[in-house]
């Protein structure tokens, strides 16, 4: 009986883990969500500057 109780608490105890597993790759994914659209308006804000200013610095 012992035994049988143990191995339900570990079973608990994984099952436990991979809740906060999976909490955690949601919570990732939805901070990517959010945060990737910003990501990219910033990569070709400086992709645009590089392209404007290269030919005055390259002037210089």
């Amino acid at each position: 009986m012992a035994q049988h109780f143990h191995q339900l608490l570990a079973t608990g105890a994984r099952r436990v883990i991979i809740k906060k597993v999976e909490l955690r790759y949601a919570l990732a994914e939805e901070v990517t969500q959010q945060v990737f659209p910003i990501m990219v308006a910033i990569l070709f804000y400086y992709l645009l500057k590089i392209q404007l200013f290269t030919p005055f610095t390259t002037c210089l």
